[in-house]
């Protein structure tokens, strides 16, 4: 069973000044939030939104920290920025991720997956 991602969860996310970047084939189960050049990852799945940060992968790192899971369909701002921390406390023993340095390079690095940005 997929679990999608409300559209009022996506227009709320909007609406606090998040861009917002889906698919090209359309919102799924899955989305990119971005704000200040900070990248970070938002899934619905089993156990309700879930948010993570966003890195280039590696093979020490993977793609990204799990942060929080369970999130209301209108969670604050407070609770997305979480996501945007460099590296969780408990992930000190790993080597350090590589952020992204914009969100055109992030956006280049999707080719297998293209995103688009939600506008309207």
């Amino acid at each position: 069973m997929q679990h999608y991602i409300p559209s009022e969860t996506v227009s709320h996310i909007r609406s606090l000044g998040y861009r917002v970047f889906v698919p090209v084939s359309g919102l799924k189960t899955y989305l990119f939030y971005e704000l200040k050049g900070q990248i970070a990852y938002m899934q619905n799945d089993q156990r309700g939104l879930v948010i993570s940060t966003v890195h280039k992968p590696s093979r020490g790192n993977g793609s990204g920290y799990h942060i929080a899971e369970g999130l209301p369909d209108k969670p604050s701002a407070s609770e997305l920025n979480r996501a945007f921390v460099f590296r969780p406390n408990w992930a000190s023993g790993d080597a350090m991720p590589t952020k992204y340095k914009s969100v055109s390079e992030f956006l280049d690095s999707r080719a297998v997956v293209p995103l688009k940005e939600l506008t309207n």
